[in-house]
């Protein structure tokens, strides 16, 4: 009585203006938020019309109706669909009916009334008189034509399963199975989101109920909707998923993506080792069926670096020349470009893959111009010091592994680069005589060309800042004799620990230090004229004297607290230990920069290839090809 006389308030003006949108106040959303039907009415009885139930909405559109369940209050909820038809089939900004809102948030009670509530509204418009239990075809048909979704495509199913909603999820799978393959703007089914979610419960449960209804509607071209369901099943890597959908049919099997991989191809990319041996041994899947780009399946495993599917794919064909790409590129050559040392020491160790290491592919590159390519200093060092690699193979183009590495250098030389070039000077892999050429004409027309200073002004004012504070310290210490001074005549003046021979070596690389680093200042500021040749030149010899500088300033110490506490033994010998240590990290971290010509002897190689290793491991530049690629 008491809410008939509020809404006999409605006037047919207000019944005219309940198109027009009004925004919900913070305090009047409480009262859906409390869910407390009798502060509800109050509210209503204050003096407001019963209208704003209709055009009162949040800034994100939604309705009292929303607001009470995205809250779960299902009395609440229950009276507004009650007292208030068609508020249930209002949408908010996303698309989303209160139904959506109740089921991503959880709330069974709230679902089925909305759901109920749904499917008798279309019962009474189809003119059927049958429970929602029921299995009657012209329901499902018509429950069918108006699936809920919302602006993502999304139904109430949808929202349950992405939101980790089971009980319901699982009721609404049991009510309204035909939602369980009904795909959104993604490609992606209720029942697709349960293999990607790895939950083989919600999996059974629809092919289950769907079994009820299979003299209606063609189950396998139902599971076949959207995006590959044995796909994501291999992604999951979970085996007893993947044999509960071949159990249905084994052709889903044959289902490619969207890039028209093979679930060989997805078991191979994702290094799921159970799920290769599933498809291989049972379904005997065709190992050379080639997805849009031209790879076949153990070209994924050659990618990601995933070493026991290579092997495990290796065992079906003995000549591994025939597991090329589009671009003729064999397994080396995709391990090589992507930066899988593991994958190349593995091919480089194994007997019976020697063809490989000099194959050429379309462009006529080889394993090693593609790793020079993508400046992968770790797989040029592993292909450089096996002697069965030709290190002066030319391509197409006429280039060798150098010549490609250079046409691809572009701005500043990057860290990466620089391992990358110091590897493959280091191992005698020279230019082509015509890119020689071409070279030398290219940096005598860089000259005349307008050069932009910004790109070495930075890198000039950091070595001049770190050249000056190492000739300030260095200065200080030459004044600052450890040991002190004597005061007596005739040696008055003169050093203490003169006749000391560590102190002897304290003075000459203190005064080396001060030096080299005044000398790297000088440079720098011939640097700083604007002149690229100016540039360019007296870096290259700033960053060895910088290298001298810092090498003698550590001697000094090192000399000068050991002068002054040989006394103690053992103290002394620490001192000398950590010193030396220190200054071998000091060298190994700053030549390979200090010396962008490394020599070709045999011993130099091998202090080059260690001390290169050596940075790669502590920087870790073992690189993620994909991170780096990215980045640069």
């Amino acid at each position: 009585m008491r809410l008939q006389s509020l809404k006999d308030q409605i006037s047919a003006e207000d019944h005219a203006q309940m198109g027009n949108d009004q925004l919900m106040s913070l305090e009047v959303s409480t009262y859906a938020q409390k869910g407390n039907i009798d502060e509800f009415l109050d509210f209503l009885s204050s003096g407001t019309h019963v209208s704003v139930i209709y055009i009162q909405k949040t800034p994100l559109q939604n309705t009292f109706l929303h607001i009470a369940a995205s809250f779960g209050n299902k009395d609440l909820v229950q009276f507004f669909v009650h007292h208030f038809p068609g508020l249930h089939s209002k949408k908010n900004i996303r698309g989303d009916t209160a139904l959506h809102v109740a089921a991503a948030a959880g709330h069974l009670a709230v679902v089925k009334i909305l759901l109920k509530l749904y499917i008798d509204q279309v019962k009474k418009n189809s003119f059927l008189d049958v429970d929602i239990e029921s299995n009657n075809e012209r329901l499902v048909a018509k429950l069918n034509e108006r699936v809920q979704v919302n602006d993502c495509g999304n139904t109430p199913l949808h929202e349950a399963l992405m939101n980790n909603h089971g009980t319901v999820a699982m009721y609404l799978i049991t009510t309204k199975i035909e939602d369980a393959f009904f795909v959104n703007k993604l490609g992606e089914s209720p029942l697709y989101l349960a293999v990607e979610a790895n939950n083989i419960d919600y999996v059974k449960n629809i092919l289950i109920a769907s079994s009820f209804h299979a003299h209606r509607h063609n189950l396998y071209e139902e599971v076949t909707k959207g995006k590959s369901l044995v796909h994501a099943a291999i992604t999951s890597r979970n085996i007893a998923l993947l044999k509960e959908l071949t159990k249905m049919k084994t052709e889903v099997l044959s289902i490619t993506d969207e890039n028209e991989q093979t679930p060989l191809h997805c078991a191979a990319s994702t290094n799921f080792a159970e799920g290769v041996d599933f498809i291989l041994e049972k379904y005997k899947m065709d190992i050379f069926e080639k997805d849009s780009d031209g790879f076949l399946p153990i070209h994924y495993a050659s990618k990601y670096g995933h070493i026991g599917i290579l092997i495990k794919l290796l065992q079906y064909k003995l000549d591994a020349r025939e597991f090329v790409n589009q671009d003729g590129q064999n397994i080396l050559h995709v391990a090589a470009m992507y930066g899988k040392h593991d994958v190349v020491r593995y091919i480089l160790k194994t007997p019976g893959l020697e063809l490989l290491y000099n194959e050429i592919d379309k462009d006529g590159n080889t394993p090693l111009h593609l790793a020079a390519k993508k400046w992968h200093p770790n797989v040029v060092s592993c292909l450089t010091w096996d002697k069965r690699v030709h290190l002066k193979l030319l391509n197409n183009e006429g280039l060798t592994a150098m010549d490609t590495f250079e046409e691809n250098m572009k701005g500043t030389v990057s860290y990466r680069q620089r391992l990358t070039y110091i590897t493959l000077k280091s191992a005698g892999v020279g230019r082509a005589e015509l890119q020689k050429k071409l070279k030398l004409k290219r940096q005598e027309s860089a000259v005349t060309e307008p050069y932009n200073m910004e790109d070495w002004k930075d890198r000039v004012n950091t070595l001049m800042l770190v050249s000056i504070l190492i000739a300030t310290v260095t200065f200080a210490a030459g004044f600052t004799m450890p040991g002190g001074y004597k005061d007596s005549e005739p040696d008055h003046g003169m050093a203490t620990l003169l006749n000391k021979l560590a102190f002897q070596a304290f003075v000459i690389c203190d005064a080396i230090g001060m030096y080299s680093a005044i000398l790297v200042t000088v440079t720098l500021i011939w640097a700083q004229l604007g002149d690229p040749t100016l540039t360019i030149n007296p870096l290259g010899l700033a960053l060895p004297l910088l290298g001298i500088s810092l090498t003698m300033m550590s001697l000094a110490f090192m000399t000068a607290v050991y002068v002054v506490i040989s006394r103690l033994v053992w103290l002394s010998y620490v001192v000398l230990i950590l010193g030396l240590f220190f200054l071998t990290c000091l060298l190994v971290f700053f030549t390979p920069f200090t010396l962008p010509h490394t020599s070709e002897n045999l011993i130099a190689r091998y202090l080059s290839h260690y001390s290169i290793s050596l940075l790669m491991l502590v920087s870790g530049s073992y690189f993620d090809p994909e991170v780096e690629d990215n980045q640069l």
